[in-house]
């Protein structure tokens, strides 16, 4: 959640545009975190930041794949990020679009069986943190220029170093 978060409030810092949108909505009258237009913003935000780059699992069971031989045992990557960004699911993948067609079908928080159990919580938390950032905040800017904001050398987490 936090590298939810804190990767989102980059993204919208940087942007003026986006910024006003997202201030305008979580400052309007009668504003709940569960304002449709609200969940758009987040459910996109969720598949651009994509927090969790990657998954590893375990083959359970040798099968085929799209001509590919996977054998039990065998450890593989799950590239959700990469997924979240793929041109046929998403058309325009490196912009922002709150309200996609398909917006909730990224797989930020993985799929199927291997969804995060914490999900809902931690989209909860995520949509909390960032509209009261907002509105507590109406001066949030960035203390240093964006292309300074350095992320952590880590594999399968997006997670800056600082904010």
């Amino acid at each position: 959640t936090s590298s939810f978060v804190s990767n989102t409030m980059l993204l919208v810092l940087k942007d003026p545009a986006l910024e006003r949108r997202l201030r305008a909505c979580v400052s309007a009258p009668g504003f709940t975190i569960n304002c449709p237009q609200y969940d758009e913003m987040i459910e996109e935000f969720l598949r651009y930041t994509c927090p969790i780059k990657c998954m590893y699992r375990q083959v359970g069971h040798d099968f085929e794949f799209e001509g590919i031989t996977f054998k039990k045992g065998q450890q593989i990557h799950f590239l959700n990020y990469a997924a979240n960004h793929d041109p046929a699911m998403f058309p325009d993948p490196g912009q922002i679009i709150p309200g996609r067609r398909n917006g909730r079908k990224h797989i930020t928080f993985g799929l199927h069986e291997h969804i995060c159990p914490g999900m809902r919580l931690g989209k909860m938390m995520g949509k909390v943190a960032v509209a009261e950032l907002l509105r507590r905040m109406p001066d949030l800017r960035l203390a240093v220029p964006a292309d300074q904001v350095r992320s952590l050398p880590l594999d399968s987490i997006s997670a800056l170093e600082a904010l």
